[in-house]
């Protein structure tokens, strides 16, 4: 029980990150850890709308793709964030995380897709 606590508390979040840098697979996609290399790739995925160029979205572009980037990799080292790149048949159709960590309650929020 005390390892349980200890690894889920701000002292073991390390430990609680280590255990997300595993891809998480269903028969259809795959949540691989987001990488520097998904870069391009999270640029093709929405390339042929635009989305980046929506008001009501919040998809990175070719002018914020570094800092979102930055962001969820520094947000993930903090263990604040656990972010993944979406696949579908190996091929990367975006993003999404699990963000407000809430390792006292067991909780987290999906988000930032």
């Amino acid at each position: 029980m005390r390892d349980e606590a200890d690894r889920l508390d701000g002292s073991g979040a390390r430990q609680a990150m280590d255990d997300a840098d595993h891809p998480l697979r269903s028969d259809r996609l795959s949540l691989v850890p987001l990488q520097r290399d998904h870069r391009e790739d999270l640029l093709r995925a929405p390339a042929d709308g635009r989305l980046w160029d929506l008001r009501f979205t919040n998809v990175p572009g070719p002018d914020t793709v570094d800092a979102y980037l930055e962001t969820a990799l520094v947000g993930r080292a903090a263990g604040t964030v656990i972010p993944y790149a979406i696949e579908v048949d190996s091929q990367v159709v975006g993003s999404t995380r699990f963000w407000k960590l809430d390792r006292a309650n067991r909780k987290v929020e999906i988000g930032h897709s």
